[in-house]
């Protein structure tokens, strides 16, 4: 009865029968919160009484006992009615009989047509929750909540637990007060966390908490899980899980790790189960924001929980009515719990009819139905995710005639690649600019390209680099001077860019200023105020003899003279493509740190990955979406005939998420090949300044750790909002960082 002594003694510790019993007495908009304990909770028999009685429920615990009949007495358990003894003799490991119960909870509470609009995991229940959600296959999952079985000596800094009743005053003093390390395990709620210590400091710990009237709990036994992990950790996790294959979650997924809901393209791989485990479980601050999220009904996915009364008053706190509601309780029938809470979901208006339910073994598909008459290219629906419209118009093809825009679009990696080293199928003469560099195909283009090119060689960043740190450095200093919070976008990644791409075209300071200030007065024609400025500035003789970029393109030193046209059209040119392109790479590298956290983890721990980083980034969030092109004849493209003469926009960033291509293209993941995505473009227009938006990106997020190791987000990922930068560039409003 060892185990449930310790669960009944942690109930009575801190909550009382009252505040087990959740009520609601009102109409709740109806956003569902399933959320998955952790493993705790048990009572001798947990289970049997659905397994006896749900036909789903049963069926699922038989497919799970296929993937650990090796390992564990599942079967066992649930038809022999032994509990208890297979728990303590380690038959039965007690985070895989919680594991298999949330899932066939899951399984059956979508079977009777209740079905979330997200997820909410604590501890183990983070990894259970993947099921539902479908960013984890089944073995996936009991592989990952079987793991904590192995010898904890092998991994796990031991450690002994003890929760503890609090308040802000408590915290504090338990910090100050006690001379040995105490570790954070688990947020568990308002008043209620989970702390740890190394065991040989155990009877100090509880001294202090005597000490200082401190109502507390000490948990029998060592543990290692939410804890610091031994060197060498990480690769005795990989060794024993192996890779794992996450999808895209198919609904809102709050996390414990990053205290948020994850934002999409976050891959719930081995490497972030490693996380999981090493760090402390901040299920507080995720429930938070799931309330503020205006998520008001919250479903308990396993046993009733003592983390239930925390939410309640927690609630109560925020101002917000919940209505909490449980699958199954320890006094009474589970099958009474169970239709109880069912009906009182139908009384809120969150059953489905049956027929209408999204059925569980199916993959999950975005309701968006983008077609080609509807698309547009210009919403604020599409400047805010691009990426719905092109999986939405992938599915029936990678060629598509946009009736709104007049033009052709092409979707697929192998497609847009082969068009990009075509310029004699797909031109990118445009007679609406001066036709030089990105107006021109070869061989003009590339007699103009050896010209210029030396400006942008090794031996020219080597000149620069010094200087992008010294400006990364100053910005991040001017930005945090007597405040905690600055906007990384406008305060960092954007001045970042001007002053680089200014040294580059051997502006001084003052000259970047004013052409800032030009920009800044033109309103939304910021390229003619561009062009004008380099007219005016090359009109300057005394300036322009100082510049030897100018003077190199007028005197004709690289083998050809410029006329003052061309020459403004191509420094226009520059910094249009040198500011905004690594200015929204920044900015998208910063957005990927502060809500991935397990990316950030990886990065500071292991600095060398950053240029891998930056090459995912660029797959990611791929700064210059299109390439507009002119059809010379016409062709034919995946079955599709594009007449002659047609406009074409070669779409870079659906290429580098064609599922043909990268395997789960919607998911960030760190350790793909970093050659493979084509941001910088192909064939003879590949972008001149790759080297130096790489070398640029990487310098400015490597001084961004340096100086704000421990920086998160002001807002939810929920509040970013994108700006059109052009007809093909998309951009970040805004970051707000705390530091």
């Amino acid at each position: 009865m060892a185990v449930r002594d310790l669960y009944n003694k942690i109930q009575n510790l801190f909550a009382s029968k009252e505040s087990q019993t959740f009520a609601g007495g009102r109409q709740p908009q109806g956003r569902l919160l399933f959320l998955f304990p952790g493993a705790h909770g048990f009572w001798p028999g947990i289970g049997q009484g659905l397994y006896r009685t749900e036909r789903i429920f049963r069926d699922t615990v038989w497919q799970c006992n296929k993937v650990v009949a090796d390992r564990f007495k599942l079967i066992d358990y649930f038809e022999n009615n032994l509990s208890e003894e297979l728990i303590n003799s380690g038959l039965l490991h007690s985070p895989i009989l919680h594991a298999v119960i949330h899932i066939a909870l899951s399984e059956l509470w979508l079977a009777k047509g209740v079905e979330p609009h997200g997820t909410i995991g604590c501890s183990i229940g983070e990894v259970t929750s993947c099921y539902v959600n479908r960013s984890l296959g089944l073995e996936d999952i009991l592989r990952c909540a079987s793991f904590p079985r192995c010898d904890p000596g092998r991994i796990f800094s031991k450690a002994k637990l003890f929760a503890v009743q609090h308040n802000a005053q408590v915290l504090d003093r338990l910090y100050k007060e006690c001379p040995v390390q105490v570790f954070t395990c688990a947020e568990f709620g308002p008043t209620f966390n989970v702390y740890g210590c190394f065991p040989e400091d155990l009877g100090t710990v509880l001294s202090v908490l005597e000490e200082n009237n401190i109502a507390y709990y000490s948990f029998s036994g060592d543990y290692g899980l939410h804890m610091p992990l031994q060197e060498g950790g990480m690769e005795i996790f990989f060794q024993e899980l192996g890779e794992l294959a996450p999808e895209k979650a198919r609904y809102d997924f709050y996390s414990n790790l990053s205290g948020a809901q994850n934002p999409e393209g976050v891959s719930l791989d081995t490497t972030y189960m490693y996380w999981l485990s090493v760090k402390p479980a901040r299920f507080t601050a995720a429930i938070r924001q799931a309330i503020m999220d205006g998520y008001d009904t919250i479903l308990s996915i396993g046993a009733s929980s003592i983390i239930l009364p925390q939410i309640q008053q927690l609630s109560a706190e925020m101002e917000t009515e919940l209505t909490i509601l449980d699958s199954m309780r320890s006094d009474e029938p589970e099958e009474d719990t169970f239709e109880k809470t069912f009906y009182t979901l139908a009384d809120l208006g969150l059953v489905k009819s049956r027929r209408h339910r999204q059925a569980s073994n199916l993959e999950f598909k975005d309701q968006k139905h983008i077609t080609p008459q509807t698309a547009d290219l210009q919403s604020s629906e599409f400047i805010q995710n691009p990426y719905l419209y092109y999986e939405s118009l992938r599915q029936n093809g990678s060629v598509h005639f946009l009736s709104k825009h007049g033009c052709w679009i092409v979707l697929d990696y192998d497609d847009v690649q082969s068009a990009l080293r075509q310029p004699q199928l797909f031109s990118s003469r445009d007679q609406s600019v001066i036709p030089i560099l990105v107006g021109s195909d070869p061989p003009a283009h590339t007699d103009i390209r050896q010209n210029i090119q030396s400006f942008f060689s090794g031996r020219e960043l080597l000149h620069v680099q010094g200087y992008i740190e010294e400006c990364a450095r100053r910005l991040l200093q001017a930005s945090t001077s007597g405040k905690n919070e600055f906007d990384l976008v406008n305060d960092y990644a954007v001045p970042l860019a001007d002053l680089v791409m200014g040294r580059c075209l051997d502006l001084k300071e003052a000259d970047v200023a004013a052409l800032k200030q030009c920009i800044g007065k033109s309103g939304s024609d910021h390229t003619e105020a561009i062009e004008n400025f380099f007219v005016s500035y090359l009109n300057n003789g005394e300036a322009c003899s100082r510049n030897r970029i100018a003077d190199a393109l007028i005197t004709g030193a690289g083998g050809k003279k410029f006329t003052p046209d061309e020459i403004a059209s191509l420094l226009k040119l520059f910094w249009l493509a040198g500011t905004t392109t690594v200015s929204t790479l920044i900015s998208s590298a910063a957005f990927v740190l502060l809500h991935h956290h397990v990316v950030a983890y990886e990065v500071r721990s292991k600095t060398d990955l950053l240029p891998q980083f930056i090459e995912e980034v660029l797959r990611f969030e791929t700064p210059e979406q299109t390439a507009r092109r002119i059809t010379l004849e016409e062709t034919v493209v995946s079955g599709v005939t594009i007449p002659r003469g047609a406009q074409v926009r070669l779409c870079v960033g659906a290429a580098n998420r064609d599922p043909k291509k990268f395997a789960r293209p919607d998911l960030f993941i760190l350790g793909r090949n970093p050659k493979e995505h084509i941001a910088f473009g192909a064939g003879p227009h590949y972008c001149l300044g790759a080297a130096l938006a790489r070398m640029e990106a990487l310098a400015a997020i490597e001084a961004l750790l340096t100086a704000f190791p421990n920086m998160c987000p002001v807002e939810s990922h929920r509040a970013a909002r994108y700006v059109r930068l052009s007809d093909h560039s998309r951009s970040l409003e805004k970051l707000l960082v705390r530091v």
